[in-house]
């Protein structure tokens, strides 16, 4: 039988986490990254679901540059789930006014509206991001009254019998 994870166990378990990265990293990385416009260039995959900077290198990066100041000119190139995670992190994480974070949110939603894939990310962040700073969902475009979004956990719960 395989190791499991023990809560109650005192044995020290090593990590393979890269200890060398804190979140001040990213922080920083966002104003640093924040005006950047990018220029044309071939479409590459981020290869990540949830990519920070430090992963994007090369060609990676600056296709991101490209594509995130096309997404906000209102023009969606290709991209994979990677890019619009990233583009939704810095703007959760912007010291910007958050009515002002919001409104840059729905219209990266707005642009996002015709990818299957995308769509619902941008959709579910836009939503989880106006509940926690209390602002109204109603300005958030939805094809159906609420996406899957984690906030909504609670009505998961209960919307099945329990026994």
């Amino acid at each position: 039988m395989g190791r499991g994870f023990n809560p109650f166990s005192t044995e020290r378990y090593i990590s393979t986490v890269d200890r060398s990265y804190y979140p001040k990293d990213f922080s920083a990385d966002i104003e640093r990254y924040r005006d950047e416009r990018g220029h044309e260039c071939d479409p590459v995959d981020s290869e990540y679901d949830h990519p920070d900077y430090s992963v994007l290198e090369g060609p990676r990066l600056e296709y991101y540059f490209w594509w995130r100041r096309m997404a906000d000119e209102g023009e969606l190139l290709k991209a994979d789930w990677g890019y619009a995670w990233l583009r939704c992190c810095e703007l959760i994480n912007s010291k910007d006014d958050p009515d002002d974070v919001l409104t840059r949110m729905i219209q990266f939603t707005r642009v996002c509206s015709g990818s299957i894939r995308l769509a619902p990310l941008v959709s579910r962040l836009a939503e989880d991001y106006a509940l926690a700073n209390g602002l109204s969902l109603g300005r958030i475009p939805r094809s159906r009254p609420f996406s899957r979004s984690m906030t909504l956990f609670t009505w998961d719960l209960t919307r099945y019998p329990i026994r």
